[in-house]
């Protein structure tokens, strides 16, 4: 029983010197990470700028492929099918293409195509989706309408008898795309930091041999400390001999001594101080 007290006495105590730690580094555990949060949203922001984001889809069909279909064998149906998806594949490329850009540039009176353009194929279907970003929602949709509208275009171009239809009309964007995101990221990098933080701060407090505090004496030499002797905020010097008194003379009472030994390891530790101060409130007990 005793084994198991001392167990769990030691086993509070190492707690308790854990988070003695942890309090004396708060400043640093929480500021840290609240600093991370903030150089990393600024980043973020200056690497990956919030954008407004222009969406249509388009679809790639030979002319007159809707209307006919149930004119069509199933071996036409499939060939033009298999066509149609090539060509969306070719599609793409070319609205993906440094040529393309720059003529819709041109067309809009631009030097460049001022936003960023790219088409995507869904699965392996025959549709593409469009997406225009830009830093202004106005030249997105600009842009995203006429890459749509010369997309008709260009399908004629591609191979006989192609045509697009207009599955999603662009749309004038109210918000920006994804506006959270630079947060979140920067949150997460913050939290990181915070748990980095405390898990160093309880590593060191685990592996480290000083004794910082009462904690650490009862945790590892496995002693109860009756009282520490000193000034501080919440208790006076003369508050703190008389509670070690009060402490010293209930353990020789409780043990049948009348003998107390005051001893150090080294000079001018007050050992003849402590010894006068105990005396003196021993005799106004």
């Amino acid at each position: 029983m005793n084994s198991m007290k001392t167990d769990r006495i030691i086993l509070f105590a190492y707690l308790e010197s854990i988070v003695e730690d942890l309090g004396r580094q708060w400043k640093r555990i929480i500021l840290l990470p609240l600093l991370a949060i903030v150089l990393s949203y600024i980043l973020l922001m200056l690497l990956n700028p919030l954008q407004y984001a222009v969406k249509a889809s388009i679809g790639i069909n030979h002319a007159g492929m809707q209307d006919k279909k149930n004119r069509f064998s199933e071996q036409e149906l499939y060939e033009n099918y298999k066509t149609a998806v090539e060509n969306a594949t070719r599609m793409k490329n070319v609205l993906e293409s440094n040529a393309f850009q720059s003529a819709v540039a041109a067309e809009l009176g631009f030097e460049v195509f001022e936003g960023t353009l790219s088409a995507t194929r869904k699965g392996d279907s025959n549709l593409l989706e469009i997406v225009v970003r830009a830093d202004d929602a106005e030249l997105a949709y600009q842009e995203a309408g006429l890459v749509v509208a010369r997309s008709s275009e260009l399908s004629k171009h591609l191979a006989y008898g192609l045509e697009t239809c207009v599955l999603k009309s662009p749309e004038l964007p109210k918000h920006f795309e994804k506006p959270w995101q630079n947060v979140r990221i920067a949150c997460l990098i913050g939290t990181a930091v915070f748990l980095l933080l405390t898990v160093a701060v309880v590593s060191y407090s685990c592996t480290c041999d000083t004794i910082r505090c009462s904690a650490d004496v009862r945790m590892k030499t496995g002693l109860n400390v009756l009282a520490v002797v000193g000034s501080s905020k919440k208790n006076s010097f003369t508050g703190n001999i008389q509670r070690l008194t009060k402490r010293v003379m209930h353990k020789l009472k409780e043990r049948g001594n009348q003998v107390l030994l005051i001893a150090g390891t080294s000079e001018q530790e007050g050992r003849t101080t402590l010894a006068a101060c105990m005396a003196l409130s021993m005799a106004q007990a």
